[in-house]
Order: structure tokens, then sequence, then C-alpha cells
């Protein structure tokens, strides 16, 4: 993984090292950080109600850089740079005013426990930590140690779950699901059978759950020892509830498939066999965000934050709330964040703190 570098540009790649070993570079302490401002928000992470982290665009003079922030919500102190990540193998996109960060909304996955975590850079594999963020090193893949992970990653309960991307285009090798200790020192294949190509990754106290493309959705509370496969039906975004004992499932569904704006959402109360509409909107439903004992929150694009008491809420975004992704950590504490900031409400969604500006909103 890459370590704190005093500049961009200067990370060598794994040619440079002995044969049969991962690139590893050292932390440096942190006065030795280079001076990377709070930049864009690119991903978060709030695995707990007490520590939000954010990874930020970083150096003006290196496009491609990211940062890695910390916050305790309620402290003074503000955001703490914890770590700046050197410039990855390959760069990111350039739309015409230059390359920007390979890096995705949901990148930046950390555990509970405030010390292990995972960030992928879309161009140059998955980094981990082990001390909060201060030093990383590049995550072998389970299938070969000596080429670096690349693919989705979710964090349930005491375990690290990867989808392996696949190597070759073609139907017979379908990305693989691999599971392993937070410290990520011995993989077990967990594929789901008969599964036509897994892609994304959601987890909650509800069990781990992964689109299966051509089936819906498969679901497993064992550890990926075995899966429960769902019906679904039009769904743009599964979530579940926190709440473990509970067998609702939550889905975003577009009802026009001209592209015209329209979205509804939909709940099952049976695993996915029946459904029933709960919310209709005249605009685009972004994505669904559930939480513990029926509580929800439903982005629509252009008309804010839609909550399941049948309230709305405004977020005070300049863009709409595509790409955007939120947490509930219970039934009050949500987090909410997207390429325009980063948000937390204590009254179940009804008025939001600005976590990078620090002003109330609402």
């Amino acid at each position: 993984m890459v370590g704190l570098l005093a500049a961009c540009g200067n990370e060598s790649d794994t040619d440079a090292n002995p044969a049969g070993q991962v690139q590893v570079d050292r932390a440096e302490p942190d006065s030795d950080l280079p001076d990377s401002p709070f930049g864009r928000l690119l991903s978060w992470s709030a695995p707990t109600a007490d520590r939000v982290w954010a990874v930020t665009t970083a150096e003006k003079t290196c496009a491609s850089c990211a940062a890695l922030w910390s916050y305790a919500p309620g402290s003074t102190r503000g955001w703490k740079r914890v770590h700046t990540f050197a410039e990855p193998a390959e760069a990111g996109q350039d739309d015409g005013y230059g390359p920007f960060p390979p890096v995705s909304a949901t990148s930046l996955v950390m555990a509970p426990d405030g010390l292990h975590g995972w960030f992928r850079w879309d161009t140059d594999g998955i980094l981990a930590t082990e001390d909060g963020g201060r030093s990383w090193r590049h995550l072998p893949s389970p299938q070969d140690p000596d080429e670096r992970a690349t693919g989705e990653i979710a964090v349930h309960e005491d375990h690290l779950y990867l989808v392996l991307l696949a190597q070759c285009e073609s139907d017979e090798c379908p990305n693989t699901v691999w599971r392993t200790g937070l410290d990520a020192s011995d993989w077990t294949e967990v594929t789901p059978e008969g599964s036509e190509g897994i892609f994304e990754l959601s987890a909650s106290d509800a069990g781990l759950w992964a689109e299966d493309v051509g089936t819906g959705a498969v679901h497993t509370t064992r550890d990926g020892q075995s899966w429960e496969r769902t019906p679904t039906r039009r769904i743009g975004e599964l979530c579940l509830p926190a709440d473990g004992t509970a067998d609702v499932l939550v889905a975003a569904c577009q009802t026009s498939d001209q592209g015209e704006p329209g979205g509804e959402v939909e709940v099952s109360e049976d695993r996915g066999r029946t459904w029933r509409t709960i919310h209709t909107t005249p605009r685009n439903v972004e994505a669904v965000v559930a939480g513990p004992k029926g509580h929800f929150l439903v982005l629509a694009g252009g008309q804010g934050v839609l909550i399941s008491d049948g309230t709305t809420s405004k977020v005070p975004s300049t863009g709409g709330l595509h790409e955007w992704s939120g947490r509930f950590i219970d039934e009050q504490t949500i987090y909410l964040g997207g390429p325009r900031g980063l948000f937390a409400t204590r009254d179940g969604g009804r008025t939001w703190d600005n976590l990078i500006s620090k002003k109330r909103v609402g």
C-alpha cells in the first residue's frame, strides 16, 4: 500500500521489488505530511457514531492524489489529516481540465474498531491499514499474492469481504467473492453457488447482501458459508435495515424506462417475495438508505430527502443527490455524503449538520 510521502509521483511500482513481494511503503510522522488542505470530498466512511472518515482531493500540484481525514462529531478539534496518499500508478480520467483522483464514493471502508480500514484506487488496487490510517499497504489478491486485489469491498461483523474482479471479460470467468479476517491474512472463497456475476456488496447488522446479475440479490448471515437467493424486481439499489431481526427490504425503482423522471420506493416484508409501494415521487429515486425498525430515507433528485414518516427535508447541496449514499447508526443518527458534502442528522433526518463547513442547516 501507499505510505505517506512528502511529494506526489515518487511511488515505485511492484516491478522494483524483489519477486514475490508486495510493496509496503513506510509511514512518516504527522509533522512530515505534505500540506494538503481539506479539498473536495471523494469518499467517506462512518462505521460508528463517534468517528467519521473522509477522503478528499489533496495538493493542487497533484491532481490524482488524495488525503485521508478523521473527525469526531461534537468535538472542537475539527477535521484532522491522517494521511496523504502518494499518486497512484495510473491517474484518473481527464475531463479536459486535467486528471482527477481515481476514487469512487464507496472507495473508503473503515471498520468499527477505528484501526482497520481499506481504500480502493479505481486504477491501482486496494490498500489496507491496521493503525487507523497512518500507514497503508497494498492488499494482495486472494488468488495470487504477487498481484494487487481489485474489486468491491464490505465489512460485516469481524470479516472483510471482497468481490474479486475477473481478469477476463468472458462469462466463463465471473467475479468471485472472498472472505477474510480484518487482518486479511487468510482468504476463503465464498462465491454463491450458481452465481452469474457478483458486483455490488451491501453490509448491515441484518447480514451481507450481494447483487447477482441476472438473478437479483443473494443474502448471507452465516459469513458466506451459505447464501439465500432473494426474489427481486426492478431494483435500482437494494438497501437493508440495520435491525438484525428484520426481514424488511427496501428498494428504489424507476417507473419509466424511457429516461423520463419518475420513481417509487417499494418495501417487502417477506424477503422479496411480495412488494408494495410506499412512496412515489415525480423525480428519479437516486437511492434508498434503510435503517432499523423500518426507518429509511429516500434520496430523490430535485426533491431532497423523503423520510419514512412521510415528511421531507432538504440537504443543502448545490447539485442533485446522484451518487450520494448514507448510513444509519441508529434510528435518529444518520450520515449522508456525496460529491457536494457530508452531513449528519441527530433527529431522524429533519435537520442536518454540515460536517464540512460546521454550520447548522435544515
